[in-house]
């Protein structure tokens, strides 16, 4: 069953840890200036964070969530949405 699901990403004060992007590399990637970021996430510059809503299943939802817990700085956040 697939579930919706928002992602926020916090990218100026991410570290560069890069644990998200080992734990669900299908959502996160590392880039050249040693920073992760969100595979499709769009910026909205009214809250400074990437987002993304996406349909996910329970795995995949799993795995998002373990990477917000991950992070060192707590810079990803995964909330469920109707």
């Amino acid at each position: 069953m697939k579930r919706r699901a928002k992602i926020t990403f916090d990218r100026q004060n991410c570290i560069g840890a890069a644990v998200c992007a080992a734990i669900a590399p299908k959502f996160w990637k590392m880039v050249d200036d040693g920073k992760a970021t969100l595979v499709s996430g769009r910026n909205n510059p009214q809250i400074k964070r990437f987002e993304l809503v996406v349909e996910v299943s329970e795995e995949d939802i799993k795995l998002l969530e373990d990477s917000a817990r991950s992070c060192p700085v707590q810079v990803i956040e995964v909330m469920e949405v109707k």
